[in-house]
């Protein structure tokens, strides 16, 4: 089955607040092992991270319900969660402190396993697709919709992360993206079911194929 009714458009608003409870809800592997562990953990970090707001996002939609969503945002540096000022006293009152310490513990595990893409610059933040709709470019037409819609000087700035799993290489590189780092860690492996990341920029090329063709 094609994607011929699948319509790929920019999102606005609220359209990005239901893109992102969809995020939630169709988690990759590692915010798998992060709701797993911790089923409020993105409900801290509403509260605790500094804010982002995504640069771009786009929606699937099948016949008006939206059915995979993607976002592109920029990378933040350490000096992000300096600046934030949080009213612990309020954010103690909402959570538990052994919520409180198994996120950051969680958060560690996280921002360990990532490689992360240079401060400053776009990264496809989020990716996600209904599990009923997978097997149909549905995440390829998302990311090269995303590229599309991104100035021409922006996406020489775009990277994106992804789990080394089986498939990585061949979505990736018919959009364009091109190898920068990539990880083998046995511990992620055990820890996330992944053999570590890979770590991809935009460099040229076939994204406004992939988004007509499909």
């Amino acid at each position: 089955m094609g994607t011929s009714s699948i319509d790929i458009r920019t999102l606005f608003d609220g359209e990005v607040a239901a893109a992102q409870e969809l995020s939630n809800r169709i988690p990759d592997v590692f915010t798998a092992y992060l709701q797993e562990r911790l089923p409020n953990f993105f409900e801290i970090s509403e509260v605790v991270d500094p804010p982002r707001e995504p640069r771009l996002a786009v929606g699937a939609y099948d016949e008006g319900r939206l059915v995979g969503a993607a976002s592109v945002s920029v990378a933040l540096g350490p000096d992000a969660w300096q600046e934030v000022r949080h009213d612990w006293d309020a954010i103690e009152e909402r959570f538990t402190n052994h919520e409180l310490g198994v996120y950051f513990t969680l958060l560690g595990d996280w921002n360990r396993a990532l490689i992360g893409a240079p401060e400053g610059a776009l990264f496809i933040h989020s990716l996600c697709v209904e599990p009923s709709h997978r097997g149909r470019g549905v995440g390829r037409r998302l990311v090269a919709g995303a590229i599309e819609r991104l100035e021409t000087a922006e996406r020489g700035t775009l990277f994106m992360e992804v789990a080394r799993r089986r498939g990585w290489r061949r979505f990736c590189e018919p959009l364009g993206f091109r190898t920068v780092r990539r990880t083998l860690s046995l511990s992620d492996r055990l820890q996330f079911g992944c053999w570590g990341v890979v770590l991809l920029k935009y460099e040229s090329g076939d994204a406004a194929r992939v988004f007509r063709a499909e």
